[in-house]
């Protein structure tokens, strides 16, 4: 008897904004941005296989940010609300009419969903910590810098000190590695409303996985969709 090995979901549901992949259910069969680092990083899945073919492409995942009442801190990080796998989106106090549009937006509020609050630092290249390569529970990065040779030389370092982490990852060399998978990092400022979050590989020199904390819930283009789970 011959033994198949599940095959990768490729991203599909292209030119979908996500407010479209809300309203259609999408979300709770989506991957958070936290167990698509956790794929990424593991070989069996195929999912750093899938990103690397797909340059000029981003994906969509099942979190949202709320910046209301967020803090601005004095290292230049922003204490925030992260929502993952959210029910639905609550908009109240939106002025509109048939012919404008939206006037003046509305305060958008999260329904449902896993909250935490997390700091996420300033946007930049991302780089490891003490404390690992991503947050633990939304994975988001602990710490960026604004210089991506620095970047990469503290991700080639961290790769040399935590081989293990990188496994099955080419090419092997730490130095190469480092400068192919170095990623950049956006992040919204405070109190601006609630926004989605995505992984992109838009361009090499931007990385392979990099994340979007600040997308419009209604934005859609078509080389941007969703992985399922």
């Amino acid at each position: 008897m011959t033994i198949t090995q599940p095959t990768t979901r490729e991203v599909e549901h292209y030119g979908k904004s996500t407010e479209d992949m809300i309203k259609e259910g999408l979300f709770p069969r989506m991957h958070t941005l936290l167990s698509l680092r956790t794929a990424y990083h593991d070989s069996s899945t195929g999912v750093r296989s899938s990103v690397h073919k797909k340059l000029g492409y981003g994906e969509r995942v099942a979190d949202l940010v709320d910046t209301t009442g967020a803090e601005t801190l004095s290292n230049g990080s922003l204490r925030l609300v992260y929502v993952q796998q959210p029910e639905d989106v609550l908009s109240e106090g939106e002025t509109s009419t048939i012919r404008r549009g939206v006037i003046t937006q509305g305060r958008k509020t999260i329904q449902g969903g896993k909250r935490i609050i997390c700091e996420v630092p300033q946007s930049g290249w991302q780089v490891p910590t003490n404390d690992g390569l991503w947050h633990p529970e939304i994975g988001t990065a602990f710490a960026t810098t604004q210089d991506r040779s620095e970047a990469v030389r503290q991700l080639k370092a961290y790769v040399e000190a935590n081989p293990d982490q990188f496994a099955g990852f080419e090419p092997q060399d730490p130095q190469k590695l480092a400068e192919k998978e170095v990623s950049y990092q956006y992040r919204p400022e405070a109190n601006v409303g609630v926004w989605s979050v995505r992984r992109g590989f838009w361009h090499r020199d931007y990385g392979p996985f990099s994340v979007s904390l600040d997308v419009d819930l209604s934005y859609r283009t078509d080389n941007i969709g969703a992985r399922l789970k």
